[in-house]
């Protein structure tokens, strides 16, 4: 199935929640900057499918890391979960360092 732009964006947006987890969440909830994030890839998502908006408020109203995965299932399949397991089995090995290359899901 290929993606448009618009869909790589969003599924790129909660994929790098789920990558850097330890980051974005405290506690089991979405910080600040995660918050930011969400919300750019919610404004997105509300464009193309008006009909997740239900979802989407569910996740607004509790940003935890259980109702962000949910919605992230929707963009990204069963990836989501091999995406945030990876992360936790490595959660210091982020992308954008050296030598790290692109995680192995």
């Amino acid at each position: 199935m290929r993606r448009d732009k618009r869909e790589q964006h969003i599924a790129g947006l909660l994929e790098k929640l789920l990558v850097y987890n330890t980051r974005y969440f405290s506690r089991g909830y979405l910080n600040s900057d995660g918050r930011r994030i969400l919300e750019e890839a919610i404004k997105h998502i509300l464009e193309k499918h008006p009909e997740k908006k239900k979802l989407v408020a569910r996740v607004r109203r509790n940003p935890s890391l259980e109702n962000v995965l949910r919605l992230a299932e929707e963009f990204l399949g069963e990836e989501a979960h091999r995406i945030l397991e990876r992360s936790r089995r490595h959660p210091y090995r982020y992308r954008d360092e050296p030598g790290a290359g692109r995680l192995d899901i």
